[in-house]
């Protein structure tokens, strides 16, 4: 479809716009946002590491026995 998403918590800076904008009750935290759209450029398909090498449990470096 060529659209691009990117998870961010950019919108901290104006979170109080997004409640208004929203009808977001204040009692709420807007933790992260996920903007998509059609990217300017030529990005493709992007590659990435296995969860499993980058994914450890309990502790940094140790990983779930099966």
């Amino acid at each position: 479809m060529g659209l691009g998403a990117a998870l961010t918590t950019m919108h901290q800076v104006f979170e109080d716009e997004l409640h208004r904008h929203f009808e977001i009750p204040l009692e709420w935290g807007v933790v992260v946002t996920i903007p998509i759209g059609y990217p300017v450029g030529n990005f493709g398909p992007v590659s990435r590491r296995p969860a499993e090498s980058v994914t450890y449990f309990d502790t940094w470096g140790s990983v779930k026995e099966h």
